[in-house]
């Protein structure tokens, strides 16, 4: 069987790189003896940046969990929004009700928000209490 070559992973995102560490980087890919792991970019990204630069790409690449979350919750909100036939899929157009997929999706949603809120500040627990309470208020209303 034929030895296969790893494939060469070609990341778009560098920010600055000097033309040494480039010139390297091209010719062991080209070689095939370099196999480059996920984290190997890592330091050659942080080069030549200022700090704030540094914590700006850092942000990028490692979001905050309890942010991570919050967003999830904020997509389950609405695929529960959509699945009661309140909002269109974005894909189709197509107003769809299934009201099954929406309670798991509130569900879900509460569970996750219950676990995060104590990591939030005021604000953002409010706007999530809130969230979930209009997802329950809409469900019941559209149930009836």
């Amino acid at each position: 069987m034929a030895e296969e070559r790893p494939y060469e992973i070609i990341d778009k995102r560098k920010v600055k790189l000097d033309e040494e560490t480039e010139a390297s980087d091209n010719q062991t890919s080209a070689q095939g003896t370099k196999a480059e792991s996920p984290g190997s970019t890592e330091g050659q990204q942080g080069q030549g940046l200022s700090e704030e630069e540094r914590k700006r790409l850092a942000e990028i690449l490692a979001p905050d969990l309890y942010k991570l979350i919050t967003g999830v919750v904020q997509s389950l909100a609405d695929q529960a929004w959509m699945h009661m036939g309140i909002v269109a899929n974005p894909a189709t157009g197509l107003i769809a009700k299934d009201m099954a997929k929406a309670k798991l999706a509130i569900d879900c949603a509460q569970f996750l928000a219950d676990k995060v809120s104590p990591h939030l500040d005021e604000e953002e627990r409010r706007e999530i209490r809130t969230l979930i309470a209009n997802l329950q208020i809409n469900f019941v209303q559209r149930l009836s």
